[in-house]
């Protein structure tokens, strides 16, 4: 369910990547769509899948943002293996802390990949100016991010309330369910 869930999300990311020019946060801060989708995948499948995951929202990004082909492939495939090994699916379980991942992978990914780009161009990457642009777009898809999480709690726990669950309480912590 999760792997439909994030096809279409995907797919809703690719749409508003390319239409991505006609509107923006205030304070111009235009989220990437397709870095938060990646993060997502980072964050709900597990090993391999990720990884596999984050390398297609690198080949959208490519084809939407006239990068050279492959290089948000590899990027985000590098860093979905990075992240999957310094464990961030646990960090998962909390809204806040699912946020500051999707900030610092949306951040560094926009770092290297702009980077990236000046220096396959020839130009001096001005790492100043690089680095406080992808902070700020990044800062766009974690407002993004934390606005849809605090919109699906609500929906789902005033889902709850209307339908009770009928689950035996379990004497096993939170996390070991």
């Amino acid at each position: 369910m999760r792997l439909l869930f994030l096809i279409g999300l995907t797919y809703l990311a690719f749409v508003l990547e390319t239409a991505g020019g006609t509107w923006s946060l205030p304070g111009s801060t235009l989220p990437q769509f397709m870095f938060l989708a990646a993060a997502l995948g980072v964050l709900w499948c597990p090993g391999s899948t990720a990884v596999i995951w984050a390398a297609l929202c690198g080949l959208l990004a490519d084809i939407v943002s006239g990068a050279p082909l492959g290089l948000n492939v590899v990027l985000l495939a590098n860093l979905a293996f990075i992240s999957q090994m310094a464990g961030s699916r646990q960090s998962s379980a909390y809204v806040f802390s699912a946020a500051a991942f999707v900030f610092l992978f949306a951040t560094s990914a926009g770092i290297a990949s702009q980077t990236l780009k000046h220096v396959l161009a020839g130009a001096s990457p001005g790492l100043n100016l690089i680095s406080l642009a992808s902070a700020s777009r990044a800062g766009g898809t974690t407002a993004l991010f934390l606005s849809a999480a605090i919109v699906w709690t609500l929906l789902t726990r005033s889902v709850r309330v209307v339908l009770p669950s009928r689950r035996v309480a379990s004497s096993r912590p939170k996390w070991a369910r």
